[in-house]
């Protein structure tokens, strides 16, 4: 997988390999971290393809490659998309004497390969275990026992809206700073926390400046606040409504905050709108 990152990038996690005391503990730490983050989004692959036909959208497989998927909607035209880089295979015990696996496929693999190369309805609706429509197809996320949170979903169609963003208004200007996405874990008890004049519910992106990085997190209102990743108790954080301003002060090394209202309709469109300074109050814990 390091090969696909960029030199940059590759260097980074290199250099965090080497300082982990190589990769087995760097692993090991990543997992203790967040222990099976992501394993609570999977999807079983034969069980999206019916999904998918049950609604009347065709699906046909290559020999040997099932992960890479041509779709038909009603009356349109093939659409491929590729899932082989999105798909792993999880044991499900023993047939015939030999190890059986079954694949599955990430949803957040799914939703970007479909938002690059698929026409069709793509949405998620519910804030929590949502469900995800393809086309005239619908299937759910999550479960009670390992419950997926929408907002992560959304994180990455946030990320690159916020990225062409950063672009435009850095336009002109040396040094465009790295973005960083913060997962939404729902472990909010011990956060600073904004408040925002928004229903309970709505999505927000929170951008914020810290030693010269710009990290985003996507989350939900909830009881009229929106949830910082971080106890900001000891930090000055400075609020703008304007992003070439947060940028500026990136490159300073100040502490800076801005937020956006996320409307989004369908994961290939959406709309990020600046919330003044004035309208976001900080409350620490």
């Amino acid at each position: 997988k390091l090969a696909r990152f960029t030199p940059a990038d590759r260097a980074m996690v290199s250099e965090r390999i080497r300082k982990a005391g190589g990769r087995a503990n760097y692993e090991a730490a990543c997992r203790a971290t967040r222990p099976d983050a992501d394993l609570n989004s999977l999807l079983s692959l034969p069980d999206l393809i019916s999904a998918l036909r049950a609604a009347k959208v065709e699906v046909q497989t290559l020999p040997g490659l099932d992960a890479y998927l041509q779709l038909r909607l009603p009356g349109g035209h093939w659409q491929g998309v590729n899932l082989s880089e999105s798909t792993v295979s999880v044991p499900s015990g023993q047939a015939g004497g030999a190890a059986a696996s079954e694949s599955y496929v990430y949803a957040a693999g799914l939703i970007g390969q479909l938002k690059a190369n698929f026409n069709g309805n793509l949405s998620l609706t519910g804030l929590i275990n949502p469900t995800l429509h393809i086309g005239p197809a619908q299937m759910q996320l999550g479960t009670a026992e390992r419950p997926v949170r929408t907002t992560n979903l959304y994180a990455s169609a946030v990320f690159d809206e916020l990225s062409r963003l950063m672009a435009h208004a850095a336009s002109g200007s040396v040094g465009l700073p790295r973005l960083g996405m913060t997962s939404d874990d729902g472990q909010y008890s011990a956060n600073t926390r904004v408040t925002v004049d928004g229903a309970d519910g709505s999505i927000y992106a929170l951008v914020g400046t810290m030693e010269g990085q710009v990290r985003m997190a996507v989350h939900a209102v909830q009881d009229g606040q929106l949830a910082l990743p971080c106890d900001c108790r000891a930090i000055p954080l400075e609020r703008t409504g304007d992003l070439k301003t947060l940028l500026d002060w990136a490159q300073q090394g100040k502490a800076g905050l801005m937020v956006y209202a996320v409307k989004i309709s369908d994961l290939r469109h959406l709309t990020l709108t600046p919330v003044p300074a004035a309208q976001v109050n900080v409350v620490h814990p």
